[in-house]
Formats: C-alpha cells, sequence, structure tokens
C-alpha cells in the first residue's frame, strides 16, 4: 500500500535496521491482493479483511477515518456544522469510493454528495490536494499527522469513524518459519503497539 508504506512504514524502519543490519527490505507496490505463488515476495501489508488463502494473517491497527482540510478552507466556508462540508468539493480516493457515504451516514447527513469532487488514487494525492485547498478530504488520521501537526490541514469536526476492516500483515504459510520474515513480523507487531 503506497501511502501506508511512505507515510508509516519507511519512518520507522530505520529502527528494524539497526536491530536486523542483515536483513534487507524491498518494496513493491500492490493495490489489491495477489497470490504468493505467483510473486517473488515474502510478505505484505494487506487493508480489508483477514482473508488471504495459504497465508498468515497479523492484525497490526484499524483506522480512524477524518475529514481534512487546509484551514484557510475551512475559514472560506465558515464551516459551523457538519452539514456545512456538504457545500464543499469532496475529494475522493479511488480505492475507497465508499469513504465519503460512510462518513456522512455516521453524522446523519445524506450521502447524495458523497461522490461530487475529483478524484485521487492514493490518500497521498488527496491529502496534497486538501492542502492545497481543493476540497474537503476524508482519510485515515495517522496518515496525515504531519500536515495536522503543521497545521497544513485542520479537522474541522472531529467525528472519527472506524471500520471493521484493518491493515494486516500477511505472508504464506510456507514462510511462517523463514527467520528474516519471523524478524519483520515481530518488529512490526511491537510498532503497531498503542
Amino acid at each position: 500500500l503506497p501511502t501506508f508504506g511512505t507515510r508509516w512504514l519507511i519512518p520507522r524502519l530505520p529502527r528494524f535496521t539497526e536491530a536486523h543490519p542483515g536483513i534487507t527490505i524491498n518494496f513493491a507496490t500492490k493495490l489489491v491482493p495477489f497470490d504468493f505463488a505467483r510473486e517473488p515476495l515474502d510478505a505484505a501489508i494487506h487493508f480489508g479483511d483477514p482473508v488471504w488463502p495459504g497465508a498468515k494473517l497479523h492484525r497490526l491497527m484499524g483506522e480512524e477515518i477524518v475529514p481534512v482540510a487546509a484551514p484557510a478552507l475551512v475559514a472560506r466556508l465558515g464551516l459551523a456544522a457538519p452539514a456545512d462540508m456538504l457545500r464543499a468539493p469532496l475529494l475522493q480516493q479511488s480505492t475507497r469510493p465508499r469513504a465519503w457515504a460512510n462518513w456522512l451516514e455516521h453524522q446523519r447527513l445524506p450521502p447524495s454528495r458523497a461522490l461530487m469532487g475529483p478524484r485521487f488514487e492514493q490518500f497521498a494525492m488527496v491529502s496534497q490536494a486538501a492542502v492545497a485547498g481543493l476540497g474537503l478530504a476524508i482519510v485515515p488520521r495517522f496518515l496525515v499527522e504531519e500536515e495536522l501537526r503543521a497545521g497544513s490541514l485542520v479537522i474541522p469536526f472531529d467525528l472519527p469513524v472506524t471500520g471493521s476492516e484493518a491493515y494486516y500483515l500477511v505472508y504464506p504459510d510456507a514462510r511462517e518459519h523463514v527467520p528474516a520474515v519471523i524478524a519483520f513480523r515481530d518488529w512490526l507487531l511491537r510498532e503497531c503497539q498503542p
């Protein structure tokens, strides 16, 4: 998963490489599940339900989905209540087409405008579009922590929605005793502890 890898995993990898200098991690981007028998990969990070035939799955974390926007856009629109957000373009993330509808439904708002806005392929693109003031984005909070700290994004209404899906470390049954996979699994599970 590109944004998870870029924004969450890679910044933490120096701790892994320091503890395990003999293990090299190579990255490949796959946006959908694949067959480990056909791909030369030892493990994957999967978002979704804990289903992957012929593989071991370890839950890493869930996510809180929140609306975010550039502070100037929030001020310009005069957002005083969640319903006011329906006046703004709602930035879309193509692999999560129901994200806005789910959030709006949880706030008891009509989802009729849930798909009204430009579409982007990755969360990194959606969050950058929000920083640029193109509209409101609906994103996992942990993927925009840096922008929130810097003030380039704000959460106009801190009303998070959590889903049943989560991030999982996945590896084929045949790789479960490989020392490098075990080391990475154990390190990653520790990193994900609250």
